[in-house]
This record gives structure tokens, C-alpha cells and sequence, in this order.
């Protein structure tokens, strides 16, 4: 049994879909929830954008998945790391994504 959830930074859940069989992707689940086809139609809003810190830049939020899950405005996946020519760069955002996953 497959359970997918959202959680924001202060650890509060989104969004749960429980009950997908295990023998089912990570993104085949994804696609077929209701937080995706939300996420997809616009109707579910993340909060609005967030001012990094001593900045005057300001960013939206993202949800952070593995190398499962499809690319989208709204979804950050790590780097592939195939390529046997990964540089130093895509070494730390992997570690740095998948540390923050």
C-alpha cells in the first residue's frame, strides 16, 4: 500500500492519498490523485511568494519529489545523474534537494 502526502515547512499535512496498490509507481499514483489533478487545474494554491531572507527576491513554493515524479512548474526532481560527467553543481543541489525531501 502506497501513501503519498504534503506536508508544508512547519510539518503540517496538505494533502493524503492513502490506498494505492505497491506495485504501482510513484508517479503513476501521483497522476491519478486528487492533489495532482488539483495541482494541475489551478484550483489548489500554495501560499503566495516568499521573500528570501535578506533579499529582495521573492520565490514561490515548490513541492520536492524524487527522480520519479514528472517536472513541473510546481515540482522540483533532482538531477538525472546517468551522465558519467555529473558536475560538482548538480552533486550538491542533489544532495541539498534530497536532504530538504
Amino acid at each position: 500500500m502506497i501513501l503519498q502526502g504534503l506536508v508544508d515547512a512547519s510539518y503540517k499535512f496538505l494533502s493524503v492519498d492513502v490506498g494505492a496498490y505497491g506495485r504501482q509507481s510513484d508517479s503513476g499514483v501521483f497522476s491519478q490523485s486528487n492533489l495532482y489533478q488539483r495541482l494541475e487545474s489551478g484550483s489548489f494554491r500554495f501560499t503566495h511568494l516568499k521573500q528570501i531572507p535578506w533579499t529582495t527576491t521573492k520565490l514561490p513554493y515548490v513541492i520536492l519529489g524524487d527522480q520519479g515524479y514528472p517536472l513541473k512548474d510546481y515540482l522540483m526532481c533532482p538531477y538525472s545523474t546517468d551522465n558519467a560527467a555529473v558536475c560538482h553543481e548538480i552533486e550538491v543541489y542533489n544532495y541539498r534537494h534530497s536532504r530538504a525531501r
